[in-house]
């Protein structure tokens, strides 16, 4: 079934008022001006330090420390037989 078959079946179980308002709607999105594309042209480290400078100190504490990279990527003690 194609989109507008989908759409005609639903228009068709809809009662006169419901149809009504439904095509209020969709005329008030495709009336709403679209907002423009902001461009950022900004190196990647900006975006990523904009975005870490907005994590609480008390969230990045919980973060693991690096020397655990194994533990967590691998999901096993970095050394044999240790825990």
């Amino acid at each position: 079934m194609t989109a507008k078959e989908a759409l005609r079946e639903l228009v068709d179980e809809m009662s006169e008022s419901e149809a009504e308002n439904w095509l209020k709607e969709i005329a008030a999105v495709r009336e709403r001006p679209s907002a423009p594309a902001v461009r950022d042209d900004r190196p990647i480290w900006e975006k990523i330090r904009e975005l870490a400078d907005q994590v609480p100190p008390e969230e990045w504490a919980k973060m693991p420390s690096s020397d655990r990279i194994d533990d967590i990527v691998y999901a096993q003690p970095r050394f044999p037989g240790t825990q």
